[in-house]
């Protein structure tokens, strides 16, 4: 079984220290083998991913400058190459922030048939 991840950091630009808690918003978008680029329907839930464990929501103090990450994972499992999906782009809001921004990935994905394709996200945490 394939765990694909992907850990994205987000940065204060601001002048002051500012701070975050809780889990972003995905939305995921991307094709399936032969299919064009398009929104994917995801269920998003909260929790460790793979091998990295999330820490839950906690407030996360981020400095100027600094920054705070989350992981974002799906999985592969789910029937054969044909129903293998390519997520290609993530838009991310994140708690306590105005707007989204895009991120691209290049994760493989599959989900149960005609269900939502499953998708774990983690909290906010310090980045190293």
């Amino acid at each position: 079984m394939s765990q694909p991840f992907v850990t994205i950091a987000v940065r204060n630009r601001g002048a002051q220290t500012c701070w975050l808690k809780g889990y972003p918003q995905v939305r995921a978008f991307g094709h399936g083998s032969l299919g064009q680029p398009r929104r994917l329907r995801i269920g998003v839930r909260h929790g460790s991913v793979y091998a990295l464990q999330d820490p839950g929501p906690a407030r996360v103090t981020i400095p100027s400058n600094g920054s705070a990450s989350f992981t974002v994972g799906t999985a592969t499992a789910y029937g054969n190459r044909k129903n293998l999906l390519g997520i290609t782009g993530l838009r991310v809001t994140v708690p306590r922030t105005t707007g989204a921004f895009a991120v691209p990935v290049d994760l493989d994905a599959s989900g149960p048939p005609h269900r939502p394709i499953p998708v774990r996200v983690t909290a906010l945490q310090p980045s190293g």
